[in-house]
């Protein structure tokens, strides 16, 4: 409930909402709405906790050349980053703050970003194929229905939705090995 009564303050404060209404004239979307208002949420509480002002006074600041943008742009991913935020909204928290920032009249340019604002890499993982042994010991603990349907899937390298689609008459059973049409 507090949540909802500080995002309806939040749209109604007019800076934010003319910012919101440009956002949402470019897209036309309500859920790309709702990520600017979090995500400017975000920023809001990192003004408030780190520079303990908001955003108005950051503006001022920044165009009295007290606070440099690309400093406060780094912080903030800091903040986030310290807030185990994923390196992707961390792409996308950025990327709102410096379009409201930019909306605001407040000049970045890509260059220097890049320079001085490090955003963190994706975390990749690598995916490992199920060995013999995983598919075993999955089989011991499945129903017979479902140990046929995963040796089916595992062995025709079939989709899920293929096999769900799949009727008596698609199974060849005269020839050796049994082909699925």
């Amino acid at each position: 409930m507090i949540y909802i009564i500080y995002i309806m303050q939040v749209i109604q404060h007019g800076g934010v909402k003319t910012f919101l209404d440009s956002m949402y004239s470019i897209s036309h979307s309500q859920s790309t709405l709702l990520n600017c208002k979090v995500h400017l949420r975000k920023m809001q509480k990192f003004l408030r906790e780190s520079y303990n002002c908001n955003e108005e006074e950051i503006f001022s600041l920044i165009n009295e050349g007290k606070v440099d943008v690309y400093k406060l742009l780094n912080q903030f991913v800091i903040f986030l980053d310290k807030d185990n935020r994923r390196p992707s909204t961390i792409r996308v928290c950025v990327s709102v703050a410096k379009n409201y920032l930019k909306f605001h009249g407040v000049k970045i340019y890509t260059e220097d970003m890049k320079g001085v604002v490090r955003l963190p890499k994706k975390r990749r993982t690598k995916e490992t194929p199920l060995t013999k042994e995983m598919i075993v010991s999955l089989l011991r603990v499945l129903p017979m229905k479902l140990q046929t349907t995963v040796l089916v899937l595992c062995a025709s390298g079939m989709r899920i939705g293929e096999l769900v689609h799949l009727t008596i008459d698609d199974i060849d059973f005269q020839s050796n090995p049994t082909h699925i049409a």
